[in-house]
């Protein structure tokens, strides 16, 4: 089209544009219609649909309500049954036990001197809520009175003495295999029985002062018999318990155990809170409620219904942390539990009944099914050596002090005492969990109070020589603390280490080599190794991205001004990753010379006021946009002097060092696209062209609004979507196997749907979050729903679910399903990819990668996430090396640490009258890549790390290697074997590799023999 038509038809469009426009009512986007109906048919179907379908009563919406939560009921307790079927003890199992329990009777029975006055059968295995499939079941024995003292100080020698004596007369025929466990003042003997019974069942023994346990165990069995009328309890009882060892070990002294749950039941069932004729789900729940809201640390409850209870709750408090009574009124249940672990277990009921109430998450498998990984669940960790047990209430009261209002929990983490392990070496770390307060944790500035303030003083002593007086602008002059080095976002979400770190070191004389702090060390892969970037601090990446975002804000104002158009700018909205936080190296402003390789631009959306006069042939349409290109890269040329460029495609603006790519978005170029001219018939029908710019243009500028708020309301999301890109990206797996924007709503998912755990607050506990969901996830039949903004009404996840359910089974939808507040049903982001084998792999690294956090975190050391961040190389057929020169992208690297890589400085921007717009994304790399895949796309995979990889490997698809008859069908990437069989030539395939990419091919390596 000449420039002349296209000027005619921009003049005339700015005329029309001054009247008022009519709106083109035409299909519109996002309509997935195949025949067009004039505006008298939709009306009069829309009128038909109205006499059709009236507006539901309120008692129809009721009934409707009460169908789903009866559906959704049902479903959990088909679950629960199913589980509940899975943990039971088997018969055959039971009677093996019942037999091996009376050789041990038989064998205690032979003892000569000392005899145990009563051996029985306590605790769950009692009144059947054992947990199997490996169950421990508790026994009693009692020491015989003529053993034991009167001397209390001599009690705990002589219970382990005879605790010994009894393992020692045990016959080994029995059990194969003795051993202590539990709190070194009353030590349990754990016994393993001999043969096939020893894979499901281990035995507990609990040695209990014959004088003291009578009137106790009275009491307590009457109340324990109550249950055993009540199966729905009893059933309620197992859920519970799988649901409290999700989240912490078994046979804790300190936490809240099985024993506790079981006799809170039995208060609630006197209280009337739960009842025999409500089922075991209705039962967890009030459980949880009632949990969730009570006050043992304050107000104590008891079993007991005498009028001196309360007195002896009063007594109670003044020795334990938190008070619960037995029947007797003589017995503190939770005496050995701490107010730290109860307001902890108080927490996590409040969590599941939360979770409970969540239609967007598998509520069954959040609660019963996940673990609950203690250096998941919290933002930083503290690792204290052992030695420092005897301080540790002075260091917890102490760093909370410092902490003050930056956390809003430091939990310390139950030990778990192996079996085998010695006692005097019980504790030989500590491990502390630190979640962060989202709006305070990052104050670089500690404030205390006013100078003459009393309180001024006691300030200035805990902090010595760190405080220090300032004036703020309200004019008040206070006690400050100043944490000033903290000068990005990586540095200021570490505060919390350095007050650590300063605390210990001054009032317990605990040098940072004696402990470690977990919480950044992940950040190294967001930044540039081998790069000195000058008069400008760039830590994980977020520095950048906002400069990026402030100098694009100026581009809009800029472009939203222009007033000499055909038609005004109504909008421009971003696309890139870089203005929702989410690029893994933001663009860098820089004035780019010919040394630099690689100019990243920032794309964004320009949306035009409506009009009708667009043209109806899609070739003019395109052309006519072109001279929109012209007329705007003129307007910001001549009003702002900006260095443009005009592309076919659109846009490239070069602004404050940054390359900016505007497109404009039109929805009636969607509806030329899908036109079709069937026989004179008009109809339309999507295709790729038609969806993937429907994508680009409409829905990606919603999701980046949708996700910038996102992380604007919790900080660690764009870190942790980069973190997550750059994982994937080193085992090889790049945005053409799964797009970036699938990684960001998955992400997104992690955070806005983060049960069973607390939301979370930094980038690494982020991250190792993202992983345990890669390696738990049911792609294929679980549903991602992101939720973004809470756009998505609970009718319409209910919609999406059943949507979901009946495609799932007819296997018309991919293998995983994202749905959006902006895409319900279609999953548009995931149609062409990841497809399973990618995913199944992406599951497969993130389990090993978190086996080995699961290593260093046991063992008590600083997280190194090199292992995690290298791919084997040994599973491709063919590797491609590159060369380094011409690796546009290969200052990215993390792996640039030898001395043989010269660093470089980047300059920052500054205006030269002599700047040109450099080569926009140029990158050897990729278009090499793109090369590959498309010629060799149908026998072979390639994988590369596009962050700087040097490395392209190559997998042959497995059927490309079958024998296959001479035909003209098969000749293609083959050659004759045989003289009637044809194989893969691949010799000839390698040396092509080398032809294509010329240069940039440093050397092509076969690894396997395939034939």
């Amino acid at each position: 089209m000449p420039y002349g038509l296209y000027s005619l038809s921009l003049s005339y469009m700015k005329n029309q544009n001054k009247s008022k426009c009519k709106k083109y009512d035409g299909p519109t986007i996002g309509e997935r219609q195949n025949d067009a109906g004039d505006a008298g048919g939709q009306k009069k179907s829309s009128f038909r649909a109205k006499e059709k379908f009236s507006t539901p009563t309120s008692h129809e919406m009721i009934n409707l309500r009460e169908i789903q939560n009866l559906y959704s009921s049902n479903l959990f307790r088909l679950q629960i049954e199913e589980l509940l079927d899975n943990v039971r003890i088997k018969e055959k199992y039971k009677n093996k036990f019942n037999d091996w329990y009376l050789k041990l009777n038989n064998n205690i029975n032979l003892m000569e001197k000392l005899k145990p006055t009563n051996v029985c059968i306590i605790g769950a295995y009692s009144i059947g809520t054992t947990i199997g499939p490996s169950a421990t079941i508790d026994i009693k024995m009692e020491i015989p009175s003529e053993f034991i003292s009167k001397n209390d100080d001599e009690y705990t020698k002589q219970h382990t003495a005879y605790l010994n004596y009894v393992a020692s007369i045990i016959h080994d025929d029995i059990v194969s295999e003795k051993s202590l466990t539990g709190d070194s003042s009353c030590p349990k003997l754990m016994l393993t029985p001999t043969g096939t019974l020893s894979k499901y069942i281990k035995v507990l023994v609990h040695f209990v002062s014959s004088v003291d346990s009578i009137k106790i165990d009275e009491a307590n069995n009457l109340s324990i018999e109550m249950l055993k009328n009540y199966p729905s309890i009893i059933d309620g009882i197992k859920l519970l318990k799988i649901w409290l060892y999700q989240r912490q070990p078994r046979n804790l002294t300190s936490t809240f155990n099985g024993h506790c749950l079981t006799m809170f039941m039995i208060y609630l069932l006197k209280k009337n809170k739960i009842n025999r004729y409500m089922s075991s789900n209705q039962v967890i729940r009030n459980f949880w409620i009632n949990l969730s809201m009570s006050d043992w640390s304050n107000n104590g409850i008891s079993l007991a219904n005498s009028d001196e209870i309360k007195h002896k709750i009063i007594f109670y408090h003044q020795f334990d942390d938190c008070v619960f009574i037995d029947s007797t009124g003589n017995h503190n249940i939770a005496q050995s539990l701490t107010k730290m672990n109860y307001e902890w277990i108080k927490n996590q009921a409040k969590l599941a009944i939360e979770c409970l109430d969540n239609n967007v998450i598998n509520n069954f498998h959040v609660l019963f099914m996940t673990p609950v990984k203690f250096y998941i669940n919290y933002d930083h960790l503290l690792i204290i050596d052992g030695k420092n047990q005897s301080q540790l209430d002075d260091i917890i009261s102490t760093l909370k002090k410092g902490f003050n209002n930056r956390i809003d929990e430091i939990f310390i983490m139950p030990k778990q005492v192996a079996n085998n392990e010695s006692m005097e070496n019980m504790q030989n770390k500590i491990y502390i969990g630190i979640r962060l307060n989202p709006y305070t944790s990052l104050n670089i500035i500690e404030r205390g109070p006013t100078a003459n303030d009393p309180e001024a003083i006691e300030f200035k002593n805990f902090w010595g020589d760190k405080s220090e007086l300032r004036r703020f602008q309200d004019g008040d002059v206070c006690e400050v603390v100043c944490w000033e080095k903290a000068k990005t976002l990586a540095d200021r979400r570490m505060i919390c280490q350095k007050i650590t770190a300063y605390l210990l070191k001054n009032k317990f004389n605990i040098s940072k080599n004696e402990f470690t702090y977990i919480g950044n060390e992940s950040d190294e892969f967001l930044m540039l190794k081998k790069m000195k970037i000058k008069h400008f601090s760039n830590g994980t990446g977020e520095e950048a991205a906002l400069q990026v975002i402030n100098v694009f804000s100026e581009l809009q104002n800029e472009l939203l001004s222009l007033t000499n158009l055909p038609l005004s700018i109504k909008s421009v909205d971003g696309t890139s990753g870089a203005l929702r936080y989410t690029d893994v190296f933001p663009p860098l402003a820089t004035i780019y010379k010919t040394k630099f390789k690689y100019a990243p631009a920032i794309d964004a959306v320009i949306n035009l006021s409506s009009s009708n006069k667009w043209p109806k042939e899609i070739e003019a349409f395109r052309k006519t946009k072109i001279g929109f290109y012209i007329e705007i890269s003129n307007c910001l040329r001549r009003e702002y002097n900006l260095k443009t460029k005009v592309l076919t495609n659109g846009i490239i603006v070069f602004k404050c060092g940054f390359i900016f790519r505007l497109v404009i978005a039109e929805d009636k170029e969607i509806v030329l696209l899908k036109q079709i001219n069937n026989n004179g018939v008009i109809e339309y029908k999507n295709n790729d062209e038609s969806i993937e710019m429907e994508k680009k243009l409409f829905h990606l500028p919603k999701l980046c609004s949708a996700l910038h708020a996102l992380h604007l309301q919790k900080s660690s999301f764009g870190p942790t979507c980069c973190l997550v890109k750059r994982w994937l990206s080193a085992h090889l797996i790049d945005d053409f196997y799964i797009p970036e924007i699938v990684v960001e709503l998955i992400v997104a998912y992690v955070y806005l749907s983060p049960q069973p755990y607390e939301p979370v607050h930094m980038p690494q506990a982020g991250f190792m979050r993202c992983l345990e969901f890669f390696s738990s996830h049911q792609w294929k039949t679980e549903p991602i729903i992101v939720n973004l903004n809470n756009q998505i009404t609970n009718e319409e996840i209910i919609t999406i679910q059943n949507h979901f359910a009946t495609l799932n089974r007819e296997e018309s939808l991919p293998y995983l399903f994202i749905s959006t507040p902006y895409d319900h049903l279609s999953s548009m982001w995931t149609i062409n990819s990841p497809n399973k084998m990618i995913l199944q792999r992406v599951s497969l690294l993130a389990k090993e990668t978190l086996k080995l956090v699961d290593i260093q975190f046991n063992e008590g050391i600083k997280f190194n996430w090199r292992p995690m961040f290298k791919s084997p190389t040994n599973d491709y057929d063919v590797l491609i090396h590159l060369k380094d020169e011409f690796n546009s992208k290969r200052y990215q690297s993390f792996d640039l640490d030898d001395d043989s890589v010269d660093e470089e400085t980047w300059h920052p921007y500054k205006q030269h009258t002599e700047e040109e717009i450099p080569l926009v994304e140029f990158d050897p790399v990729e278009c090499y890549l793109k090369e590959l895949r498309t010629a060799y796309g149908d026998i072979a995979l390639f994988f590369h790390d596009k962050y700087g990889g040097s490395m392209i490997g190559v997998l042959i698809k497995p059927f490309a290697m079958v024998e296959k008859k001479f035909q003209i069908s098969n000749v293609n990437y083959r050659k004759l074997y045989d003289n009637d069989k044809l194989i893969l030539n691949l010799p000839a395939i390698i040396e092509d590799f080398t032809i294509i990419g010329r240069d940039l091919v440093d050397d092509v390596k076969l690894q396997t023999k395939l034939y």
